[in-house]
């Protein structure tokens, strides 16, 4: 790959993604690691799929938080129903 042919946001994204991995003591870019950067970018492609799991998974989770369902340190399973609605499940 030739860096340099790259868009300089993309050229951001994977510099962002490189620093991601590195935090996390991974010597390799993932996939999520580009989809973290591209997530973080500031009216980038992939700000309307963060902005969907915010609206869909984020905010009704914070809620159940709110009302005792879930608490700190909680590791809570997500899945998806037939028609689409997403459902939150305790793990043990």
């Amino acid at each position: 790959m030739q860096f340099d042919k790259l868009t300089i946001r993309s050229q951001e994204a994977l510099q962002e993604a490189q620093r991601v991995a590195r935090d996390e003591n991974q010597q390799e870019i993932s996939p999520l690691h580009l989809m973290l950067a591209a997530m973080g970018q500031q009216d980038g492609v992939a700000l309307p799929l963060k902005r969907a799991i915010q609206r869909s998974i984020q905010d009704p989770l914070a809620l159940k938080v709110l009302e005792g369902e879930f608490r700190e340190g909680d590791t809570v399973e997500v899945d998806v129903e037939g028609k689409g609605e997403f459902t939150f499940q305790k793990k043990s």
